[in-house]
């Protein structure tokens, strides 16, 4: 198996050693087209999708002959002169109203429907006061429909088009890392930050060691960029088979996954 794997390398191995500069320059094309992918994934991935349900946003319509259209909001802001607007405003009755009392507060709107404990009513801006005034204070409470009342909502980084979306994705990542760490156990949170201790750690024998065989510079950053090569490759090769990557379990795993492979390899080449 060593001598078909060494068989099939060989070629491109002589082929690298040839022609250094066109290897270089095809796999950095690779490593930006990977990395570019990875963004891509990131930006569409489940774990930037908000976790609460997306808050509702007024309609606005129009009544013209007979029917309901939908029209900009523009239109309700600055209406046309012979444009009456009204405001949707929907009572939640505490205690059952009696069925004169609910007939009598849709008498006073140009549009109601009842529907069991909750009657909607369309009414001007200043017309809410006198249908209450029927009403004890403690029968009811109301269910806010105003536009001014809206929340505004939160931008979903999938559907972002500004490069923006990478600063909300950095503010919802550190978001999610918080909540978890609250929830995470003591011992984990040691395990994980011992784990980048020893990744760093391993950063420096890399640095030791190419100064100790007479490079400040080159060696190390060779090798740390052929690893990230390495890394931006197959995180797109495990996404086309269908692997599932978590970033949480991905952070949790890169520090040991670094001390595990570290650079003795690339190290013990640049000394033979």
């Amino acid at each position: 198996m060593l001598r078909q794997l060494r068989a099939l390398l060989r070629p491109l191995a002589i082929q690298a050693a040839y022609s250094p500069i066109e290897t270089i320059v095809f796999f950095s094309i690779v490593g930006t087209l990977a990395y570019f992918h990875i963004l891509g994934a990131i930006k569409h991935s489940a774990f930037f999708a908000p976790s609460y349900s997306t808050p509702l946003r007024p309609a606005h319509v129009a009544l013209r002959h007979s029917a309901w259209k939908p029209v900009r909001e523009h239109e309700w802001t600055q209406p046309a002169p012979n444009v009456v607007t009204h405001e949707v405003q929907q009572l939640v009755f505490t205690t059952p109203a009696p069925a004169n009392t609910t007939a009598l507060l849709a008498s006073l709107a140009p549009f109601a429907h009842v529907a069991e404990d909750t009657l909607t009513l369309a009414l001007p801006a200043s017309g809410l006061a006198p249908v209450l005034a029927h009403l004890p204070a403690t029968a009811y409470h109301l269910s806010p429909m105003h536009p001014s009342s809206a929340p505004a909502p939160e931008p979903v980084i999938g559907e972002t088009n500004s490069p923006k979306w990478i600063a909300y994705a950095l503010r919802a990542l550190v978001i999610r890392f918080y909540t978890l760490a609250l929830k995470a156990d003591s011992l984990d949170i040691c395990l994980i930050l011992l784990g980048y201790v020893l990744m760093h750690f391993t950063f420096y024998l890399l640095i030791s060691r190419s100064r100790a065989l007479g490079s400040n510079f080159w060696l190390p950053a060779a090798i740390l960029s052929s690893s990230v090569l390495a890394f931006l490759l197959s995180v797109p090769v495990a996404l086309a088979l269908g692997i599932p990557i978590d970033p949480v379990a991905l952070t949790e795993a890169l520090p040991f996954l670094v001390c595990t492979v570290g650079f003795d390899k690339p190290l013990r080449l640049a000394r033979a």
